[in-house]
């Protein structure tokens, strides 16, 4: 089947990304997902109606920027991510967006390449730092 692409953000498609990863699903909102002047929720499904592939678009004045691009792992390297990125960009430059950029880790070697056939070209790089504050040893309170 082809790629399902909505204006507005369906408990189905929500569901789907909150399920598919506990570490990303607790940095994801509804009002985050919705964030935007424009915003579009693409998926793919299988036969039984699941929904196996996913990505988003939102666009501002400048730019847009794609996130939430994910694939079921057992449907990888079948060109999904790519029908679901194609429909993103098309969704884009139907208003008149040429600039989109995205974020991914450079360890994702599978997803650069991908992106990589698509145009994309690294504009920068990005630096990590994660902070774990030891609650046991600290009197100090996290609010």
């Amino acid at each position: 089947t082809g790629v399902i692409l909505e204006s507005s953000l369906s408990d189905k498609w929500f569901e789907a990304i909150m399920a598919r990863d506990k570490e990303v699903s607790s940095r994801i909102s509804k009002e985050l997902l919705l964030s935007g002047s424009f915003v579009r929720f693409a998926s793919l499904e299988n036969d039984q109606g699941q929904i196996i592939a996913t990505g988003r678009i939102s666009a501002s004045d400048k730019q847009a920027m794609v996130t939430t691009v994910w694939v079921l792992e057992k449907y990888r390297n079948q060109g999904l991510a790519k029908k679901i990125m194609k429909s993103l960009s098309n969704s884009v430059a139907e208003i008149g967006h040429e600039k989109i950029v995205l974020q991914v880790l450079k360890s994702n070697l599978v997803a650069v390449k991908m992106y990589e056939t698509l145009g994309y070209k690294v504009h920068h790089e990005y630096a990590y730092y994660r902070y774990f504050k030891n609650l046991e040893t600290t009197n100090e309170c996290v609010c």
